[in-house]
């Protein structure tokens, strides 16, 4: 009886340090959520919205209870956006791991682009398939991107069209650009 108690003591042992282990990567994971910069969701493929993080407040303005229960795809992408979600469908792009950009409207009406990777997990029961999305605003960035473009574009209308000779060229001299008035006198 003796080396039977001391077995199961053992036993108790070894769940207690499991138990243990893993409450310490609960926690670790929960703590990632909590305080990714990224959006981190969990969606039902109806739509119905499980999952999402505090930085889905910080990027859309809607709380968690605004958004859990809900349908992700129309609160998020309505009217006109939503033609997103019928596309991301159409490419199936779950099922897989899998990067794309999509336009979202934020509670106070701004859009909002975010760049997302999503997986395909089964829910514990087994039976549905939960969308985990990890989505980074990339909206400042666009836009800066969009502006600097514009005045690339602006920069080489007016060096091509200006009315006097514009020549372009390295520090020993030699030819880089010229524009239209100037290769006029080559």
């Amino acid at each position: 009886t003796l080396k039977i108690l001391c077995s199961q003591a053992a036993i108790s042992i070894e769940n207690a340090e499991s138990v243990n282990h893993l409450k310490v990567e609960h926690d670790f994971s929960s703590k990632l959520i909590q305080n990714s910069p990224a959006i981190i969701s969990g969606i039902e493929k109806t739509g119905k919205t499980i999952l999402v993080n505090p930085a889905c407040y910080r990027i859309t303005g809607y709380n968690p209870d605004e958004l859990v229960g809900k349908n992700w795809w129309t609160t998020l992408y309505p009217g006109v956006y939503y033609a997103q979600v019928e596309k991301l469908f159409k490419e199936n792009h779950f099922g897989k791991a899998s990067q794309h950009e999509m336009t979202l409207v934020a509670k106070d009406g701004s859009e909002k682009i975010l760049s997302w990777n999503t997986a395909t997990i089964k829910s514990h029961e087994g039976d549905d398939d939960i969308i985990i999305g990890f989505g980074n605003d990339i909206t400042e960035r666009k836009l800066a991107q969009e502006k600097l473009y514009k005045n690339e574009e602006l920069f080489r209308a007016t060096f091509e069209q200006a009315p006097i000779g514009i020549v372009n060229t390295t520090l020993d001299g030699k030819l880089i650009r010229t524009n239209q008035y100037f290769s006029k006198f080559l």
